[in-house]
C-alpha cells in the first residue's frame, strides 16, 4: 500500500461516498482538521494539532467497499504516518478518543495505552 497520501480538501467528495455507504450523513468538511492522510479508495484519518503538545487522533474512515484486509493495513499505515507526523511537529503526547473497538485495539498495536472509559461531551453551536 504505497500511495498513501496528505489529505486534501479535494479528496471530502470520496470520504463523503463513504460516509453515506455507512449510513452517516456527513457534510461539513470544516469539521475535518487540515492535517490527515488517506489510501484512496480505501481510508483515511486525521490529527488535530492544537496550539499545546498534546494532538488528537480522529476521524479515522474506511471504504466499506474496500477488502477488510485492505481497510486494516489503510488504517494501520494511517496511523505510522499521523505519529511519524506528530513527532515531526514536536508533540509530546497524542490522544485519541474512541468507542471502536477495533480503534481502541490499533492503538495499542502502535504504542498507546488506555486510559480508562471516558464520557465523550459535545456541544454544537
Amino acid at each position: 500500500m504505497d500511495n498513501i497520501k496528505r489529505y486534501d480538501p479535494e479528496d471530502f467528495i470520496e470520504l463523503q461516498s463513504w460516509y453515506k455507504k455507512r449510513g452517516i450523513n456527513f457534510d461539513d468538511s470544516s469539521l475535518l482538521p487540515s492535517v490527515g492522510f488517506i489510501v484512496p479508495g480505501v481510508g483515511a484519518g486525521f490529527i488535530y494539532v492544537t496550539d499545546s503538545s498534546v494532538y488528537f487522533i480522529e476521524g479515522f474512515i474506511t471504504n466499506p467497499d474496500a477488502s477488510k484486509d485492505n481497510r486494516n493495513e489503510s488504517l494501520d499505515l494511517i496511523t505510522v504516518y499521523l505519529i511519524s507526523y506528530s513527532k515531526a511537529m514536536n508533540c509530546k503526547i497524542i490522544k485519541c478518543e474512541t468507542s471502536c473497538p477495533e480503534i481502541e485495539l490499533r492503538g495499542m498495536k502502535h504504542g498507546f495505552k488506555c486510559l480508562g472509559k471516558v464520557t465523550s461531551l459535545v456541544k454544537e453551536l
